[in-house]
C-alpha cells in the first residue's frame, strides 16, 4: 500500500500505454506483463541547494516517463535490458545487467537497473528484461526527464525482482533515497530533489523535501485552483554539463560561511567518475546560519 497508492488513470495515458504495449509486441512479439511511470517535476522553491542539503520544494508534473516490461523465460549466464524507445530519436540498445557504460539516454536506464540490483544485494539477475519507454517530458528542459528514466527502471527492476524472488518491492522512500544515489552513475553529482519529487508526490500537492540527517517528505497542499505556468525557454540544458551549476554554486556557499568555518560540521564531496578533478568543500550546519 505504501508503494503503489491507488491513482485514475487518463484517458491520453491509457493510450500512451496500449502504444507502447503495442511497440513491444512489434518488437518481440509478446505482451508486457507489467508497466511502471515516474513523472517529471518543476521546483518551485530552492533552484540548485538540494546537493548542498538544504530543503526544497518541488511539484511532480503530468508529463511522465512510462516502461512496459517483459522478462524472458530463458535462463541467461550473462542477463541483459533490451531496451526501445516510441521516439525514434533514442535508438535501441541493450547493456547486461549491473553497467553503465556512457551518457546515452539508456544509460540512464542503466543507472535505475544498476542500483536497484545493488540495493537488492544481487550478484546477478537469472533472466533477460526487456524495457519500452514512452516520454512526453520534454527533454533537457529542467523538468528531469532523465530522473523519470532513472526512477522508471529502477521500480521495473524492483517489480522484476519480486516476480521471480516474491520479495516485495521497497517503500517509495526508499526507492527515492537509492535512486538519488544511483543516478550518479552516470557521472554527475545531483541532489535528491529529482526521484523523491518523482516517486513521493501526490496529485493537489506541492512537496517538500529536507536531506539532514535523513531523505523526508512532506505533502504542502496547494490553492484550490492556483494554475502555474510552466513556460520551456526551449535552451537545452543537458544533465551531462551539471557540475558546471554544482561548483560554482558550491564555492560560493564556501565563501559566504567562512566566518562560521569554526562550526563546519562535515564536508560534501563533489567527485565524478569519469571526471579528472575532485572538488571537497566543506558545508556548515543550517542551524549555524
Amino acid at each position: 500500500a505504501d508503494f503503489a497508492p491507488s491513482i485514475s488513470v487518463s484517458v491520453d495515458l491509457q493510450r500512451r500505454c496500449r502504444q507502447v504495449s503495442e511497440m513491444y509486441f512489434g518488437n518481440w512479439k509478446s505482451y508486457p506483463q507489467f508497466f511502471c511511470r515516474a513523472p517529471g517535476r518543476v521546483n518551485l522553491i530552492g533552484e540548485h541547494v538540494d546537493y548542498m542539503g538544504f530543503s526544497v520544494l518541488p511539484m511532480a508534473l503530468a508529463n511522465d516517463v512510462i516502461v512496459a516490461v517483459g522478462l524472458d523465460d530463458v535462463q541467461s549466464q550473462q542477463p541483459s535490458v533490451a531496451v526501445i524507445n516510441l521516439e525514434p530519436r533514442y535508438p535501441s540498445a541493450e547493456f547486461r545487467i549491473g553497467e553503465v557504460s556512457g551518457t546515452n539516454w539508456h544509460d540512464y536506464v542503466a543507472c535505475g537497473v544498476k542500483g536497484a540490483m545493488e540495493d537488492l544485494h544481487l550478484t546477478s539477475f537469472p533472466t533477460n528484461m526487456r524495457m519500452a519507454f514512452s516520454g512526453n517530458i520534454p527533454c533537457a528542459a529542467g523538468l528531469s526527464s532523465s530522473s523519470a528514466l532513472v526512477c522508471a527502471a529502477a521500480l521495473a527492476f524492483y517489480k522484476a525482482h519480486e516476480i521471480h524472488s516474491g520479495t516485495s518491492v521497497p517503500s517509495r522512500l526508499h526507492v527515492a533515497s537509492m535512486c538519488c544515489k544511483a543516478e550518479r552513475y552516470i557521472g554527475t553529482m545531483g541532489g535528491g530533489m529529482d526521484q523523491a519529487a518523482s516517486l513521493l508526490s501526490q496529485s493537489g500537492s506541492a512537496l517538500h523535501i529536507e536531506f539532514t540527517p535523513t531523505l523526508a517528505a512532506e505533502l504542502v497542499p496547494l490553492p484550490p485552483g492556483a494554475v502555474f505556468v510552466v513556460a520551456n525557454s526551449l535552451a537545452d540544458s543537458f544533465k551531462v554539463c551539471f557540475p558546471q551549476a554544482i561548483v560554482p554554486r558550491c564555492f560560493a556557499s564556501r565563501f559566504l560561511t567562512r566566518p562560521f568555518s569554526s562550526r563546519i560540521i562535515h564536508v560534501l564531496h563533489i567527485s565524478s567518475p569519469r571526471a579528472e578533478h575532485h572538488y571537497s568543500l566543506a558545508r556548515p550546519s543550517r542551524r549555524n546560519l
